[in-house]
């Protein structure tokens, strides 16, 4: 977990939503449609990370699987 490194393409993500929710919130216009957006935004950025951690213990199970057979 302590070494998972974010995906070029979603601190790209992260800066685009950050720029739309700005260039949204100085206008005051559809302030609540940008909020929306940023939470659904990291909705999918939380996916994204429990995905990789769960790819990295299905890899960790199957190493230790791998190690008690030998033994």
């Amino acid at each position: 977990m302590a070494g998972y490194k974010m995906p070029d393409f979603a601190l790209t993500a992260i800066n685009l939503a950050l720029i739309f929710s700005y260039r949204l919130l100085s206008d005051g216009y559809l302030l609540k449609k940008s909020i929306l957006f940023l939470d659904i935004f990291s909705f999918f950025l939380f996916l994204d990370y429990t995905n990789n951690f769960a790819n990295q213990t299905k890899i960790s199970m199957i190493k230790y699987n791998e190690l008690i057979s030998i033994s």
